[in-house]
């Protein structure tokens, strides 16, 4: 009984400490966010979070907005940032990373070697793509002047691309391929349309901003217990199996 004393104390203290955490999650960037129950980087910072009993009430909006409430107070964590954004709160270790890419259709015919020269097309890249991208492709973005934008919802974006109402997309390489597939399945492309994709980005990792230190502490701790014991590779297994390709 004395041995079981200690046991419930602390079983007790972790469950009064345990917090309802709202979190900002992107929208329309499928498979990591599906929705707000689903979704590769949802079941990551879920799971992490759930190691010291945490929950997590997701909020789904757009990259910018999400910036705003984090910063305003009403989210108490972002989970795709990264620290240069500087969002003034506690980031935790690297969790995921996108491979942003720049896709034209092979029949454009488009002339590009290197990403200086993506100035000189229309281009649509992700939201935010100037800050997470690096000063490079800022300084690219600024001399394509009015040929450059951005666009909130990718899979229009993609959309638009098939389309000819642009001629380059940045954006990952898994959201494109997610996005190239539904519009398939939807019948509003045909299939097999050949695409060149032009590798100018190094993958980009995302950390989680938290604005309390204990529940960054929580996170990162809960982040190595799912890397050690196999959850985290099993969740990216699990979405490509379900997600690619996506049925027609």
């Amino acid at each position: 009984m004395k041995k079981l004393i200690p046991i419930l104390f602390f079983a007790l203290l972790g469950a009064l400490y345990a917090q309802e955490v709202k979190v900002v999650f992107s929208r329309t960037t499928p498979p990591y966010v599906i929705n707000e129950k689903s979704g590769i980087v949802v079941d990551i910072v879920k799971e992490a979070l759930a190691h010291k009993n945490h929950t997590v009430k997701p909020i789904s909006v757009n990259i910018a907005r999400g910036v705003e409430m984090f910063k305003s107070g009403i989210a108490d964590a972002n989970s795709l940032v990264i620290e240069s954004m500087d969002m003034k709160g506690y980031y935790s270790d690297c969790f995921t990373q996108y491979h942003n890419k720049a896709f034209t259709l092979k029949n454009s015919g488009l002339k590009i070697g290197k990403m200086e020269d993506l100035k000189d097309y229309h281009m649509i890249a992700f939201q935010n793509a100037v800050i997470y991208l690096g000063d490079r492709f800022n300084k690219v973005s600024k001399s394509a002047g009015a040929k450059y934008s951005e666009q909130a919802d990718q899979k229009l974006q993609v959309h638009m691309f098939y389309e000819g109402r642009t001629q380059v997309i940045i954006m990952d390489e898994n959201i494109f391929k997610f996005y190239t597939e539904m519009l398939v399945s939807e019948k509003k492309i045909a299939p097999n349309i050949e695409v060149v994709q032009h590798d100018f980005f190094l993958p980009t990792k995302y950390q989680v901003a938290f604005r309390d230190k204990n529940l960054r502490d929580d996170f990162n701790e809960g982040l190595k217990n799912i890397q050690k014991n196999g959850r985290y590779k099993k969740i990216y297994e699990e979405y490509g199996k379900k997600y690619f390709e996506v049925k027609r």
